[in-house]
């Protein structure tokens, strides 16, 4: 959930990640464009939605009803609570970083 990471400002969260979303099938061509995963062609519309999903959920605590209707017929309600689940533990651990003011070691920034 590096998009997450990214937009709750959480540094040591998303440099921590970098290397899982790599060795789940992210380039780091990806990695370096999230912030523009909207408009970048090395998303698919899938990425794209689900991306767009977590993002509206973390910053906006729901998503509107069209969106959550194009993801579930994408991905089917099972999937669906699973992302949730996955979306609200990250949006807690990213926070949980943040609060405790864990930030990166210095050899580890970007």
């Amino acid at each position: 959930m590096l998009i997450l990471m990214k937009r709750l400002n959480c540094d040591h969260g998303f440099v921590n990640h970098i290397g899982i979303a790599q060795h789940t099938g992210v380039s780091r061509e990806q990695i370096d464009q999230i912030d523009s995963y909207r408009t970048s062609p090395l998303f698919s519309d899938d990425d794209k939605l689900i991306l767009r999903y977590a993002e509206e959920l973390t910053l906006k605590a729901h998503v509107d009803d069209d969106l959550f209707r194009q993801v579930q017929n994408r991905i089917g309600t099972l999937k669906v609570l699973d992302l949730n689940a996955a979306v609200g533990f990250w949006n807690m651990m990213a926070r949980n970083l943040n609060g405790l003011q864990i930030n990166l070691e210095p050899e580890r920034q970007q």
